[in-house]
Protein backbone atom coordinates (compact mmCIF):
# COMPACT_ATOMS: atom_id res chain seq x y z
CA UNK A 1 0.00 0.00 0.00
CA UNK A 2 1.23 3.46 -0.80
CA UNK A 3 -1.42 5.84 0.51
CA UNK A 4 -0.25 9.45 0.51
CA UNK A 5 -1.65 11.32 3.51
CA UNK A 6 -0.85 15.00 3.80
CA UNK A 7 0.50 15.80 7.21
CA UNK A 8 -1.60 18.31 9.11
CA UNK A 9 0.74 21.08 10.18
CA UNK A 10 0.42 21.79 13.86
CA UNK A 11 -0.23 23.91 16.96
CA UNK A 12 -1.47 24.04 20.68
CA UNK A 13 -1.53 26.83 23.17
CA UNK A 14 -0.32 27.38 26.65
CA UNK A 15 -1.31 28.48 30.08
CA UNK A 16 -2.68 31.93 29.36
CA UNK A 17 -5.65 30.68 27.33
CA UNK A 18 -9.19 30.41 28.68
CA UNK A 19 -9.22 26.83 27.43
CA UNK A 20 -6.08 25.78 29.29
CA UNK A 21 -6.45 22.97 31.76
CA UNK A 22 -5.72 22.69 35.44
CA UNK A 23 -3.97 19.64 36.85
CA UNK A 24 -6.27 16.69 37.45
CA UNK A 25 -5.75 14.60 40.56
CA UNK A 26 -3.26 11.75 40.13
CA UNK A 27 -4.67 8.29 39.59
CA UNK A 28 -3.11 4.94 40.43
CA UNK A 29 -4.14 1.92 38.41
CA UNK A 30 -2.58 -1.47 37.93
CA UNK A 31 -3.05 -1.60 34.16
CA UNK A 32 -1.36 0.84 31.78
CA UNK A 33 -3.24 3.04 29.36
CA UNK A 34 -1.51 3.02 25.97
CA UNK A 35 -1.61 5.83 23.40
CA UNK A 36 -0.40 4.78 19.94
CA UNK A 37 0.88 7.71 17.86
CA UNK A 38 0.94 7.01 14.12
CA UNK A 39 3.21 9.53 12.40
CA UNK A 40 6.44 10.12 10.46
CA UNK A 41 8.92 8.95 13.10
CA UNK A 42 10.03 9.39 16.70
CA UNK A 43 13.00 9.86 19.00
CA UNK A 44 12.05 7.55 21.92
CA UNK A 45 15.00 8.83 23.97
CA UNK A 46 13.83 12.42 24.13
CA UNK A 47 13.67 13.65 27.72
CA UNK A 48 9.97 14.53 27.43
CA UNK A 49 9.17 10.82 27.09
CA UNK A 50 10.97 9.62 30.23
CA UNK A 51 8.75 7.22 32.15
CA UNK A 52 6.15 7.17 29.35
CA UNK A 53 7.59 4.93 26.62
CA UNK A 54 5.57 1.77 26.01
CA UNK A 55 7.54 -1.48 26.18
CA UNK A 56 6.47 -4.70 24.50
CA UNK A 57 7.44 -7.14 27.25
CA UNK A 58 6.60 -10.16 25.09
CA UNK A 59 9.48 -9.35 22.70
CA UNK A 60 13.19 -9.98 23.31
CA UNK A 61 15.13 -6.98 21.93
CA UNK A 62 17.37 -7.21 18.86
CA UNK A 63 17.10 -10.95 18.18
CA UNK A 64 15.04 -10.61 14.96
CA UNK A 65 12.49 -13.09 16.33
CA UNK A 66 8.77 -12.35 16.48
CA UNK A 67 8.03 -13.81 19.92
CA UNK A 68 4.43 -12.57 20.09
CA UNK A 69 3.62 -13.65 16.50
CA UNK A 70 2.14 -10.31 15.48
CA UNK A 71 4.19 -10.06 12.29
CA UNK A 72 6.57 -7.49 13.77
CA UNK A 73 9.89 -8.77 15.08
CA UNK A 74 11.55 -6.63 17.76
CA UNK A 75 8.70 -4.14 18.05
CA UNK A 76 9.94 -3.08 21.47
CA UNK A 77 8.68 0.52 21.65
CA UNK A 78 6.50 0.36 18.54
CA UNK A 79 6.96 -0.47 14.87
CA UNK A 80 8.00 1.08 11.58
CA UNK A 81 5.22 -0.13 9.27
CA UNK A 82 6.94 1.39 6.24
CA UNK A 83 10.45 -0.06 6.67
CA UNK A 84 9.19 -3.14 8.55
CA UNK A 85 11.52 -2.91 11.52
CA UNK A 86 11.51 -1.83 15.15
CA UNK A 87 13.58 1.30 14.61
CA UNK A 88 11.12 4.20 14.81
CA UNK A 89 13.81 6.91 14.69
CA UNK A 90 14.09 8.51 11.24
CA UNK A 91 17.47 8.27 9.54
CA UNK A 92 19.77 11.15 10.51
CA UNK A 93 19.64 12.75 7.07
CA UNK A 94 15.81 12.69 7.12
CA UNK A 95 15.33 14.20 10.58
CA UNK A 96 15.12 17.82 9.36
CA UNK A 97 12.00 16.71 7.42
CA UNK A 98 10.54 13.90 9.53
CA UNK A 99 10.11 15.76 12.81
CA UNK A 100 6.31 15.81 13.08
CA UNK A 101 5.81 12.60 15.07
CA UNK A 102 8.31 13.47 17.80
CA UNK A 103 6.76 16.93 18.09
CA UNK A 104 3.23 15.52 18.44
CA UNK A 105 4.33 12.86 20.92
CA UNK A 106 5.92 15.66 22.92
CA UNK A 107 2.59 17.54 23.05
CA UNK A 108 0.88 14.42 24.41
CA UNK A 109 3.68 13.81 26.92
CA UNK A 110 3.65 17.38 28.18
CA UNK A 111 -0.15 17.37 28.52
CA UNK A 112 0.06 14.19 30.61
CA UNK A 113 2.85 15.65 32.72
CA UNK A 114 0.80 18.80 33.33
CA UNK A 115 -2.09 16.68 34.59
CA UNK A 116 -0.24 13.97 36.53
CA UNK A 117 2.82 15.86 37.74
CA UNK A 118 6.45 14.72 37.58
CA UNK A 119 6.94 10.96 38.00
CA UNK A 120 9.61 8.39 37.37
CA UNK A 121 7.05 6.07 35.82
CA UNK A 122 3.71 7.04 34.32
CA UNK A 123 0.59 4.87 34.13
CA UNK A 124 0.01 6.15 30.58
CA UNK A 125 2.47 4.96 27.93
CA UNK A 126 3.29 6.09 24.41
CA UNK A 127 3.51 3.54 21.58
CA UNK A 128 5.44 4.88 18.57
CA UNK A 129 4.22 3.80 15.11
CA UNK A 130 6.38 5.14 12.26
CA UNK A 131 4.53 5.34 8.93
CA UNK A 132 7.03 6.96 6.54
CA UNK A 133 9.93 5.08 4.98
CA UNK A 134 13.42 6.51 5.39
CA UNK A 135 13.89 5.86 1.66
CA UNK A 136 10.77 7.80 0.66
CA UNK A 137 11.22 11.05 -1.22
CA UNK A 138 8.09 12.36 0.51
CA UNK A 139 7.60 13.87 3.94
CA UNK A 140 3.92 12.98 4.21
CA UNK A 141 2.49 10.09 6.22
CA UNK A 142 2.29 7.56 3.42
CA UNK A 143 1.41 4.38 5.33
CA UNK A 144 -0.86 5.87 8.00
CA UNK A 145 -3.56 3.24 7.65
CA UNK A 146 -1.02 0.43 8.01
CA UNK A 147 0.03 2.19 11.19
CA UNK A 148 -3.57 2.42 12.36
CA UNK A 149 -3.97 -1.31 11.72
CA UNK A 150 -0.85 -2.12 13.79
CA UNK A 151 -2.07 0.09 16.65
CA UNK A 152 -5.52 -1.53 16.70
CA UNK A 153 -4.11 -5.07 16.62
CA UNK A 154 -1.64 -4.15 19.37
CA UNK A 155 -4.53 -3.20 21.66
CA UNK A 156 -3.79 0.51 22.04
CA UNK A 157 -6.39 2.24 24.19
CA UNK A 158 -6.09 5.49 22.22
CA UNK A 159 -4.80 6.01 18.68
CA UNK A 160 -3.61 9.50 17.66
CA UNK A 161 -3.69 10.34 13.94
CA UNK A 162 -2.39 13.90 13.61
CA UNK A 163 -2.57 13.84 9.81
CA UNK A 164 -5.25 13.96 7.14
CA UNK A 165 -5.97 13.92 3.44
CA UNK A 166 -5.08 11.68 0.53
CA UNK A 167 -6.86 8.80 -1.15
CA UNK A 168 -8.47 5.99 0.81
CA UNK A 169 -8.11 2.62 -0.94
CA UNK A 170 -9.69 -0.74 -0.06
CA UNK A 171 -6.97 -1.69 2.42
CA UNK A 172 -7.30 1.66 4.17
CA UNK A 173 -11.07 1.21 4.43
CA UNK A 174 -10.54 -2.19 6.04
CA UNK A 175 -8.35 -0.61 8.70
CA UNK A 176 -10.99 2.04 9.38
CA UNK A 177 -13.72 -0.61 9.55
CA UNK A 178 -11.78 -2.47 12.25
CA UNK A 179 -12.13 0.48 14.64
CA UNK A 180 -15.77 -0.41 15.37
CA UNK A 181 -14.91 -3.88 16.71
CA UNK A 182 -11.91 -2.69 18.71
CA UNK A 183 -11.76 -1.07 22.14
CA UNK A 184 -9.48 1.67 20.80
CA UNK A 185 -10.65 5.28 20.76
CA UNK A 186 -9.28 6.83 17.55
CA UNK A 187 -8.68 10.59 17.33
CA UNK A 188 -7.74 12.35 14.07
CA UNK A 189 -6.96 15.87 12.85
CA UNK A 190 -9.36 17.51 10.41
CA UNK A 191 -6.41 19.17 8.70
CA UNK A 192 -5.23 22.68 7.93
CA UNK A 193 -6.67 22.98 4.46
CA UNK A 194 -8.87 26.01 5.13
CA UNK A 195 -12.00 24.32 3.83
CA UNK A 196 -15.16 22.53 4.99
CA UNK A 197 -14.95 19.39 2.85
CA UNK A 198 -14.81 15.91 4.48
CA UNK A 199 -11.22 14.65 4.74
CA UNK A 200 -10.23 11.20 5.96
CA UNK A 201 -9.50 9.62 8.35
CA UNK A 202 -11.22 12.28 10.50
CA UNK A 203 -14.42 12.11 8.42
CA UNK A 204 -14.94 8.39 9.17
CA UNK A 205 -17.89 7.71 11.46
CA UNK A 206 -15.77 5.72 13.93
CA UNK A 207 -13.07 8.40 14.22
CA UNK A 208 -13.27 11.33 16.65
CA UNK A 209 -12.55 14.42 14.52
CA UNK A 210 -10.71 17.41 15.99
CA UNK A 211 -10.16 20.95 14.73
CA UNK A 212 -8.36 23.87 16.37
CA UNK A 213 -8.79 27.26 18.00
CA UNK A 214 -6.30 29.78 19.35
CA UNK A 215 -5.83 30.94 22.95
CA UNK A 216 -8.89 33.17 22.75
CA UNK A 217 -11.13 30.41 21.38
CA UNK A 218 -11.20 31.76 17.83
CA UNK A 219 -10.62 29.60 14.78
CA UNK A 220 -7.13 28.90 13.49
CA UNK A 221 -6.52 27.93 9.86
CA UNK A 222 -8.01 24.48 10.26
CA UNK A 223 -10.84 22.68 8.53
CA UNK A 224 -14.31 23.22 9.92
CA UNK A 225 -17.66 21.55 9.29
CA UNK A 226 -20.20 18.98 10.33
CA UNK A 227 -17.52 16.28 10.68
CA UNK A 228 -15.94 18.06 13.66
CA UNK A 229 -16.59 16.39 17.01
CA UNK A 230 -14.49 18.68 19.21
CA UNK A 231 -11.92 21.44 19.08
CA UNK A 232 -8.82 22.14 21.15
CA UNK A 233 -6.05 24.69 21.21
CA UNK A 234 -3.85 24.58 18.16
CA UNK A 235 -1.89 27.82 18.34
CA UNK A 236 1.91 27.87 18.32
CA UNK A 237 3.72 26.00 21.10
CA UNK A 238 7.12 24.47 21.84
CA UNK A 239 7.60 20.70 21.95
CA UNK A 240 10.16 17.96 21.36
CA UNK A 241 12.47 17.99 18.35
CA UNK A 242 13.62 14.70 16.85
CA UNK A 243 17.25 15.76 16.26
CA UNK A 244 18.42 15.50 19.89
CA UNK A 245 17.29 14.10 23.23
CA UNK A 246 16.55 17.56 24.59
CA UNK A 247 15.81 19.48 21.39
CA UNK A 248 12.89 21.91 21.07
CA UNK A 249 10.94 23.20 18.07
CA UNK A 250 7.79 25.29 17.65
CA UNK A 251 4.74 24.78 15.47
CA UNK A 252 0.94 25.16 15.28
CA UNK A 253 -2.18 23.57 13.77
CA UNK A 254 -4.91 20.97 14.22
CA UNK A 255 -2.31 18.23 14.79
CA UNK A 256 -1.55 19.70 18.19
CA UNK A 257 -5.24 20.07 19.03
CA UNK A 258 -5.66 16.38 18.21
CA UNK A 259 -2.76 15.39 20.46
CA UNK A 260 -4.32 17.21 23.39
CA UNK A 261 -7.62 15.37 22.90
CA UNK A 262 -5.80 12.02 22.74
CA UNK A 263 -4.08 12.82 26.03
CA UNK A 264 -7.45 13.73 27.56
CA UNK A 265 -9.00 10.43 26.47
CA UNK A 266 -6.10 8.53 28.06
CA UNK A 267 -6.62 10.41 31.33
CA UNK A 268 -10.31 9.53 31.22
CA UNK A 269 -9.49 5.85 30.71
CA UNK A 270 -7.03 6.08 33.56
CA UNK A 271 -9.73 7.46 35.84
CA UNK A 272 -12.13 4.62 34.92
CA UNK A 273 -10.69 1.79 32.82
CA UNK A 274 -14.15 0.31 32.12
CA UNK A 275 -15.42 3.48 30.43
CA UNK A 276 -17.01 2.91 27.02
CA UNK A 277 -16.37 4.85 23.83
CA UNK A 278 -19.84 6.37 24.02
CA UNK A 279 -19.21 7.55 27.58
CA UNK A 280 -15.91 9.09 26.51
CA UNK A 281 -17.62 10.94 23.68
CA UNK A 282 -20.37 12.07 26.04
CA UNK A 283 -18.01 13.47 28.66
CA UNK A 284 -15.77 15.15 26.08
CA UNK A 285 -18.66 16.79 24.27
CA UNK A 286 -20.89 17.87 27.17
CA UNK A 287 -18.06 19.31 29.31
CA UNK A 288 -16.49 21.31 26.48
CA UNK A 289 -16.45 25.10 26.33
CA UNK A 290 -18.90 26.55 23.81
CA UNK A 291 -16.96 28.56 21.20
CA UNK A 292 -19.66 29.39 18.67
CA UNK A 293 -20.27 32.86 20.13
CA UNK A 294 -16.58 33.62 19.57
CA UNK A 295 -16.87 32.52 15.93
CA UNK A 296 -20.21 33.93 14.74
CA UNK A 297 -19.37 33.35 11.08
CA UNK A 298 -19.07 29.58 11.59
CA UNK A 299 -21.84 28.38 13.94
CA UNK A 300 -21.86 24.67 14.67
CA UNK A 301 -18.64 23.93 12.76
CA UNK A 302 -16.39 23.28 15.77
CA UNK A 303 -18.13 20.15 17.01
CA UNK A 304 -19.42 20.28 20.57
CA UNK A 305 -16.91 22.92 21.70
CA UNK A 306 -13.39 23.29 23.08
CA UNK A 307 -11.69 20.65 25.21
CA UNK A 308 -11.90 20.97 29.00
CA UNK A 309 -9.69 18.22 30.48
CA UNK A 310 -10.48 18.56 34.22
CA UNK A 311 -14.23 18.66 33.58
CA UNK A 312 -14.05 15.65 31.23
CA UNK A 313 -12.10 13.59 33.79
CA UNK A 314 -14.52 14.61 36.54
CA UNK A 315 -17.45 13.62 34.30
CA UNK A 316 -15.95 10.13 34.01
CA UNK A 317 -16.08 9.81 37.79
CA UNK A 318 -19.42 11.44 38.56
CA UNK A 319 -21.43 11.55 35.33
CA UNK A 320 -23.37 14.46 33.85
CA UNK A 321 -25.49 16.65 36.16
CA UNK A 322 -29.21 15.79 36.25
CA UNK A 323 -30.33 19.40 36.02
CA UNK A 324 -28.26 21.51 33.70
CA UNK A 325 -28.33 23.83 30.68
CA UNK A 326 -25.87 22.93 27.93
CA UNK A 327 -24.68 25.39 25.30
CA UNK A 328 -23.06 22.81 23.03
CA UNK A 329 -24.46 22.63 19.46
CA UNK A 330 -23.98 18.85 19.45
CA UNK A 331 -23.18 16.12 21.93
CA UNK A 332 -24.15 12.90 23.68
CA UNK A 333 -26.23 13.01 26.87
CA UNK A 334 -26.13 9.86 29.03
CA UNK A 335 -27.89 8.93 32.27
CA UNK A 336 -27.72 5.60 34.08
CA UNK A 337 -30.07 4.83 36.98
CA UNK A 338 -29.09 2.32 39.65
CA UNK A 339 -31.20 0.93 42.49
CA UNK A 340 -32.52 4.26 43.80
CA UNK A 341 -36.31 4.41 43.82
CA UNK A 342 -36.83 7.66 41.95
CA UNK A 343 -34.95 9.52 39.25
CA UNK A 344 -35.65 12.88 37.67
CA UNK A 345 -33.63 14.90 35.22
CA UNK A 346 -34.10 18.16 33.38
CA UNK A 347 -31.65 18.81 30.56
CA UNK A 348 -31.88 22.05 28.61
CA UNK A 349 -29.89 22.57 25.41
CA UNK A 350 -29.58 26.09 24.08
CA UNK A 351 -26.55 26.63 21.82
CA UNK A 352 -25.29 30.02 20.69
CA UNK A 353 -25.82 30.88 17.04
CA UNK A 354 -28.56 30.43 14.47
CA UNK A 355 -29.64 26.93 13.45
CA UNK A 356 -32.30 25.49 11.18
CA UNK A 357 -33.40 22.78 13.62
CA UNK A 358 -32.17 19.81 15.61
CA UNK A 359 -31.83 16.06 15.10
CA UNK A 360 -32.24 13.78 18.14
CA UNK A 361 -31.27 10.11 18.30
CA UNK A 362 -32.48 8.85 21.69
CA UNK A 363 -32.10 5.36 23.11
CA UNK A 364 -33.31 3.56 26.21
CA UNK A 365 -31.96 0.35 27.73
CA UNK A 366 -33.89 -1.39 30.50
CA UNK A 367 -37.20 -2.98 31.38
CA UNK A 368 -38.61 -0.30 33.65
CA UNK A 369 -41.38 1.06 31.48
CA UNK A 370 -42.51 3.55 34.12
CA UNK A 371 -39.85 5.89 32.73
CA UNK A 372 -41.57 8.92 31.17
CA UNK A 373 -39.77 11.28 28.81
CA UNK A 374 -40.89 14.71 27.63
CA UNK A 375 -39.12 16.54 24.81
CA UNK A 376 -40.11 20.14 24.13
CA UNK A 377 -38.85 23.52 23.06
CA UNK A 378 -37.86 25.41 26.18
CA UNK A 379 -41.04 26.87 27.65
CA UNK A 380 -43.19 25.42 24.87
CA UNK A 381 -45.62 22.57 24.33
CA UNK A 382 -44.23 19.01 24.22
CA UNK A 383 -42.82 17.92 20.87
CA UNK A 384 -42.85 14.29 22.02
CA UNK A 385 -44.07 12.69 25.23
CA UNK A 386 -44.45 9.12 26.40
CA UNK A 387 -42.78 6.02 27.87
CA UNK A 388 -39.03 5.84 27.24
CA UNK A 389 -39.41 2.39 25.72
CA UNK A 390 -41.48 3.88 22.88
CA UNK A 391 -38.96 6.55 21.91
CA UNK A 392 -38.32 6.64 18.15
CA UNK A 393 -34.73 6.15 17.07
CA UNK A 394 -34.77 9.43 15.15
CA UNK A 395 -36.53 12.70 15.87
CA UNK A 396 -36.17 16.00 14.03
CA UNK A 397 -37.62 19.35 15.04
CA UNK A 398 -37.41 22.91 13.70
CA UNK A 399 -36.31 24.30 17.04
CA UNK A 400 -33.49 26.52 18.29
CA UNK A 401 -33.44 24.87 21.73
CA UNK A 402 -34.57 21.65 23.37
CA UNK A 403 -35.63 20.58 26.86
CA UNK A 404 -35.60 16.92 27.94
CA UNK A 405 -37.35 15.87 31.13
CA UNK A 406 -37.32 12.35 32.54
CA UNK A 407 -39.28 10.90 35.47
CA UNK A 408 -38.74 7.33 36.67
CA UNK A 409 -40.07 5.17 39.52
CA UNK A 410 -39.00 1.75 40.72
CA UNK A 411 -35.76 0.03 41.59
CA UNK A 412 -34.80 -1.42 38.22
CA UNK A 413 -31.64 -0.31 36.40
CA UNK A 414 -31.86 1.49 33.11
CA UNK A 415 -29.83 3.77 30.86
CA UNK A 416 -31.19 6.69 28.88
CA UNK A 417 -29.16 8.39 26.19
CA UNK A 418 -29.56 11.06 23.58
CA UNK A 419 -27.24 11.93 20.70
CA UNK A 420 -28.14 15.31 19.26
CA UNK A 421 -26.91 17.80 16.67
CA UNK A 422 -28.33 21.18 15.75
CA UNK A 423 -28.47 21.69 11.99
CA UNK A 424 -26.00 24.41 11.13
CA UNK A 425 -26.63 26.96 8.46
CA UNK A 426 -23.71 26.72 6.05
CA UNK A 427 -22.77 30.35 5.66
CA UNK A 428 -20.27 29.39 2.95
CA UNK A 429 -23.18 28.07 0.88
CA UNK A 430 -25.72 30.74 1.73
CA UNK A 431 -25.69 32.49 -1.65
CA UNK A 432 -24.09 30.04 -4.07
CA UNK A 433 -23.22 26.36 -3.95
CA UNK A 434 -21.59 24.03 -6.43
CA UNK A 435 -21.87 24.63 -10.18
CA UNK A 436 -24.55 26.53 -12.11
CA UNK A 437 -24.74 25.99 -15.88
CA UNK A 438 -25.54 29.05 -17.99
CA UNK A 439 -26.81 28.63 -21.55
CA UNK A 440 -28.90 31.77 -22.09
CA UNK A 441 -27.58 35.27 -22.62
CA UNK A 442 -28.30 37.69 -19.80
CA UNK A 443 -27.17 39.24 -16.53
CA UNK A 444 -25.96 36.99 -13.72
CA UNK A 445 -24.97 37.73 -10.10
CA UNK A 446 -23.07 36.01 -7.30
CA UNK A 447 -26.33 35.61 -5.38
CA UNK A 448 -25.63 37.71 -2.30
CA UNK A 449 -27.95 40.56 -3.29
CA UNK A 450 -27.62 43.54 -0.95
CA UNK A 451 -25.55 41.50 1.53
CA UNK A 452 -21.84 40.75 1.33
CA UNK A 453 -20.92 37.39 -0.17
CA UNK A 454 -20.18 34.56 2.27
CA UNK A 455 -16.85 33.60 3.73
CA UNK A 456 -15.42 30.35 2.34
CA UNK A 457 -17.53 30.56 -0.81
CA UNK A 458 -16.67 27.93 -3.42
CA UNK A 459 -18.92 28.41 -6.45
CA UNK A 460 -18.77 27.85 -10.20
CA UNK A 461 -20.67 29.19 -13.22
CA UNK A 462 -20.23 27.23 -16.45
CA UNK A 463 -21.11 29.34 -19.51
CA UNK A 464 -21.93 27.02 -22.44
CA UNK A 465 -22.17 28.85 -25.82
CA UNK A 466 -24.32 27.46 -28.64
CA UNK A 467 -22.57 25.80 -31.57
CA UNK A 468 -20.61 28.23 -33.71
CA UNK A 469 -20.57 30.94 -31.04
CA UNK A 470 -17.95 32.27 -28.61
CA UNK A 471 -18.76 33.34 -25.07
CA UNK A 472 -18.18 36.96 -24.12
CA UNK A 473 -18.31 37.84 -20.42
CA UNK A 474 -18.56 41.46 -19.32
CA UNK A 475 -18.32 42.32 -15.60
CA UNK A 476 -20.73 45.15 -14.77
CA UNK A 477 -20.01 45.14 -11.03
CA UNK A 478 -16.99 43.85 -9.09
CA UNK A 479 -16.29 44.16 -5.36
CA UNK A 480 -14.19 41.44 -3.74
CA UNK A 481 -11.32 41.51 -1.24
CA UNK A 482 -8.27 42.34 -3.35
CA UNK A 483 -5.87 39.43 -3.92
CA UNK A 484 -7.81 37.31 -1.39
CA UNK A 485 -11.27 36.50 -2.76
CA UNK A 486 -10.64 35.48 -6.37
CA UNK A 487 -12.75 34.95 -9.49
CA UNK A 488 -10.88 32.57 -11.82
CA UNK A 489 -11.78 32.35 -15.52
CA UNK A 490 -10.99 29.12 -17.38
CA UNK A 491 -11.44 28.08 -21.00
CA UNK A 492 -13.15 24.71 -20.77
CA UNK A 493 -15.09 22.88 -18.11
CA UNK A 494 -12.32 22.15 -15.57
CA UNK A 495 -10.09 24.16 -13.26
CA UNK A 496 -6.85 22.87 -14.77
CA UNK A 497 -4.04 25.37 -14.48
CA UNK A 498 -3.26 25.22 -18.22
CA UNK A 499 -6.83 26.43 -18.98
CA UNK A 500 -6.64 29.44 -16.65
CA UNK A 501 -7.14 32.69 -18.57
CA UNK A 502 -7.07 35.22 -15.75
CA UNK A 503 -7.85 36.00 -12.08
CA UNK A 504 -10.02 38.89 -10.92
CA UNK A 505 -10.35 40.61 -7.55
CA UNK A 506 -10.80 44.06 -6.09
CA UNK A 507 -13.09 46.70 -7.64
CA UNK A 508 -11.56 47.59 -11.01
CA UNK A 509 -13.71 46.31 -13.86
CA UNK A 510 -11.86 44.41 -16.61
CA UNK A 511 -12.62 44.86 -20.32
CA UNK A 512 -15.04 42.36 -21.90
CA UNK A 513 -13.58 38.86 -21.81
CA UNK A 514 -13.90 36.74 -24.95
CA UNK A 515 -13.41 32.97 -24.70
CA UNK A 516 -12.65 31.89 -28.26
CA UNK A 517 -12.77 28.52 -29.97
CA UNK A 518 -16.32 27.73 -28.96
CA UNK A 519 -15.09 26.57 -25.54
CA UNK A 520 -17.31 26.76 -22.47
CA UNK A 521 -16.18 29.44 -20.02
CA UNK A 522 -15.86 28.46 -16.35
CA UNK A 523 -15.98 31.13 -13.64
CA UNK A 524 -14.81 29.85 -10.25
CA UNK A 525 -15.19 32.06 -7.18
CA UNK A 526 -13.32 31.27 -3.94
CA UNK A 527 -13.29 33.46 -0.81
CA UNK A 528 -11.34 33.15 2.45
CA UNK A 529 -12.70 33.45 5.97
CA UNK A 530 -11.63 37.00 6.79
CA UNK A 531 -13.07 39.93 4.82
CA UNK A 532 -15.75 40.08 2.15
CA UNK A 533 -17.28 42.56 -0.30
CA UNK A 534 -20.54 43.29 -2.06
CA UNK A 535 -19.94 40.63 -4.72
CA UNK A 536 -20.12 40.79 -8.49
CA UNK A 537 -22.36 40.83 -11.53
CA UNK A 538 -21.55 39.77 -15.08
CA UNK A 539 -23.26 39.84 -18.46
CA UNK A 540 -23.12 36.88 -20.87
CA UNK A 541 -23.28 37.42 -24.64
CA UNK A 542 -22.66 34.98 -27.47
CA UNK A 543 -20.84 36.28 -30.57
CA UNK A 544 -20.13 34.66 -33.91
CA UNK A 545 -16.98 32.54 -33.96
CA UNK A 546 -14.52 33.65 -36.66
Amino acid sequence: MNVVLWVAVLGVAAALAPFCTQAASAQHVDAEVVIAIVDDGFNPDHKLFRGMVWRNLTEIPNNEVDEDNNGAADDIVGWDVSDMDGDVLPATERQPELHHGTFIAGIIAQTLRDQLGERDDYPIKLMFVKAVSDASNRTTVQDGYLGLDYALKSGADVVNLSWSGGLVDAQSKQALARIASSDSFVVAAMGNYYQDEPIYPAAHSQVFAVTGVDESGKSIDGNLGEEADLTAMGSEVASADVASNDGVRRDRGTSIATARVSAAVALMKLARPSITKLEIESCLSMTSYAVDKLNPLFPGQFGAGALNIPAAVNCVKSGLPLNHTFNNPEGVLLFSKGKERRAQLDWQIKPDGVYSGVVLKPFFEGKNFSVQVTISSMGGEPLWQGPAGELPHHLEFASQDIQIKLHAKGRKDFRFGLRYAFNLIQLSKRYCDGREQIEAEGLYVDGSGDADYAHLSNCEWLVVPPKGKNAQITFTRLDTELHKDIIHLFAGQTTEQRNLLLKLSGQELPPPLLVQGGHPALLWFVSNRENSGAGFEFKVDYVEAK
